[in-house]
């Protein structure tokens, strides 16, 4: 279970913060006992929370937002056929941080975690055996 105390000790530590837009709900309640607007809950965390230099919120087949102190962008995902969504969103968040690491662009990013996240949902089980050529076009894609 978390509570108020551990999720704001946690934001006082990040750098990067991602969620669902359910989540948004959730911790607005939480942290300002009112369910906020995604983009007033992100202007307010970002304002809360200094040290926070991204924002990711992800919104299954909607694909994610991306707020920093400077910008705010959607990027889209590709619609796929949902047969299990267990793993997207770790899935989501593997590829987004092992091509922002390496390329710290966080648009690139976001696409690749939305087409892996994607993959992920429209197979079963929540860790799903990627296709060579799915593999290849990812490496390539999120090369720095």
């Amino acid at each position: 279970a978390y509570t108020k105390e551990v999720i704001e000790s946690s934001f006082g530590y990040c750098t990067i913060a991602k969620m669902n837009d359910e989540e948004v709900r959730v911790l607005s309640s939480l942290l300002y006992e009112a369910e906020m607007s995604q983009d007033d809950f992100t202007v307010r965390l970002l304002a809360d929370y200094p040290n926070i230099d991204l924002l990711i919120i992800t919104g299954g087949g909607q694909g994610c937002v991306i707020r920093t102190r400077s910008e705010h962008y959607k990027v889209s995902a590709k619609m796929m056929l949902v047969k299990d969504s267990v793993g997207a969103g770790d899935a989501f968040c593997a590829a987004f941080l092992n091509t922002y690491l390496r390329t710290r662009d966080a648009r690139k990013s976001a696409r690749i975690g939305n087409m892996v996240g994607g993959f992920v949902v429209s197979e079963s089980g929540a860790i799903p055996i990627y296709p060579e050529k799915f593999r290849r076009k990812i490496e390539i894609l999120s090369a720095g």
